[in-house]
C-alpha cells in the first residue's frame, strides 16, 4: 500500500505560505510606489504572514510519502515549512515491527504515527511522524494495514 498528501500538503502550502507572502509583497510594493500609504496594512499582513507560518510549526504540518508492504515499511516526510529542508526516512522490515500507533495530540488537531521495532538490543522507537494533513479514513487506512503486518 501506498499512500501520501501531496493533494493535502500543496493547498496548505498555498494557503498558509504562498498567499499570505504574495499579499504581503504587493502590499510593501504598493507602499512603495506610494500608491497606498497606510502601512498598518503592511504590518497586518506582515503578522498574518508570521501567524501563518507558526501555524505550519504549532500543527507540525508535513509531506508524508509512504510505502508499506509485507516485506517492509518506508516513509518520508519533510516539513512544509519553507526554513527547514531536511527531509527524514524511516526504513523498517515488516517482520521486526513490534508496535504501531496513531495519537491524537493538541486537542485532537495534530496526529501522529509512532512506530517501534524488534532489534537485538531490544525495542527501538522512531521518531514520531506527523500525519495532521491526513484525513480520518486515511489515518485509519493506514492504522489497519500497519495492524495487519504487526500480527
Amino acid at each position: 500500500m501506498q499512500f501520501n498528501n501531496k493533494k493535502q500538503a500543496n493547498i496548505a502550502k498555498i494557503l498558509l505560505i504562498r498567499t499570505p507572502l504574495m499579499l504581503a509583497l504587493i502590499v510593501l510594493v504598493l507602499i512603495l510606489f506610494k500608491v497606498i500609504n497606510i502601512p498598518l496594512l503592511l504590518i497586518t499582513v506582515a503578522v498574518i504572514f508570521v501567524l501563518c507560518l507558526l501555524a505550519t510549526l504549532i500543527l507540525r504540518l508535513h509531506y508524508v510519502d509512504g510505502e508499506v508492504s509485507d516485506a517492509y515499511i518506508r516513509i518520508k516526510y519533510y516539513h512544509l515549512f519553507p526554513l527547514i529542508r531536511e527531509y527524514r526516512k524511516i526504513e523498517l522490515s515488516g517482520k521486526t515491527l513490534h508496535s504501531v500507533s496513531i495519537e491524537k495530540r493538541l486537542g485532537g488537531q495534530i496526529s501522529v504515527m509512532i512506530l517501534s521495532e524488534h532489534t537485538d538490543e531490544g525495542i527501538a522507537s522512531y521518531p514520531e511522524v506527523p500525519l495532521s494533513l491526513f484525513s480520518k479514513t486515511q489515518l485509519a487506512e493506514i492504522n489497519q494495514t500497519l495492524s495487519s503486518i504487526k500480527q
